[in-house]
């Protein structure tokens, strides 16, 4: 499991702490790789890329930190990944809980069944982030995750074209929910700061190279 990851001394640090103890009782053969930079701002990508080296394992589950666990959808993702995808999305639909469902949440024991209703959601969406798996060899194939993406946002996104593109169409698991748990904001989750933006226009160059795998190779620099 590779986690990016950097401590706030709060609701942060809480709910790493609780996801942590869920793969631990839910998940005892998986092996848990954290990654960090001391980077300014956070460098997802580079955070992943170090937990990625400090791995072993043949098959690779990619999490965030505040995204919770399922042991049906992840098992079904191992079967999946090793009959019938190249890569898979372990969920079909990403539930970004508010608050207060979060706090409930988390006041529960780690290890048993996470239950909420989707109006204690602040959006639910058709998403790709959070969490995903893969093999190692497909992690390979696209040269990890592109560490000129600086800051929050659009490097998952632009990791997962350079999969479809490079490694084959993914798979999602119907019946898997994707659980985020709130959090405040970074800083840095502003639209229109320039890092912001050098990081839309940059995932622009991954969208115009989709689906064609010597342009996703040159835009990724493989």
């Amino acid at each position: 499991v590779l986690i990016p990851y950097r401590g706030d001394y709060g609701p942060r640090d809480a709910i790493f702490d609780w996801i942590l103890k869920r793969y631990e009782a839910l998940f005892p053969d998986y092996e848990i790789c954290i990654g960090t930079t001391s980077s300014e701002p956070f460098n997802r990508s580079k955070a992943r890329n170090e937990a990625f080296n400090g791995s072993s394992g043949d098959v690779l589950l990619v999490a965030d930190a505040d995204t919770v666990p399922e042991p049906g959808p992840l098992r079904q993702a191992e079967f999946a990944l090793e009959t019938v995808a190249p890569w898979v999305i372990p969920y079909n639909t990403y539930y970004n809980l508010g608050r207060k469902a979060s706090g409930k949440i988390l006041a529960r024991p780690p290890f048993g069944d996470v239950k909420f209703a989707e109006k204690d959601c602040e959006h639910v969406i058709k998403s790709t982030a959070g969490m995903l798996m893969m093999t190692r060899d497909a992690w390979y194939e696209v040269g990890g995750y592109d560490e000129r993406f600086i800051g929050w946002g659009y490097e998952d996104n632009a990791f997962q074209l350079c999969l479809d593109t490079l490694v084959g169409p993914h798979r999602r698991i119907l019946d898997g929910r994707g659980i985020h748990l709130w959090h405040p904001a970074p800083n840095e989750v502003r639209f229109g700061q320039p890092l912001i933006r050098h990081n839309r226009e940059l995932f622009g160059e991954y969208v115009k190279a989709r689906g064609n795998p010597s342009r996703m190779r040159r835009v990724r620099g493989l």
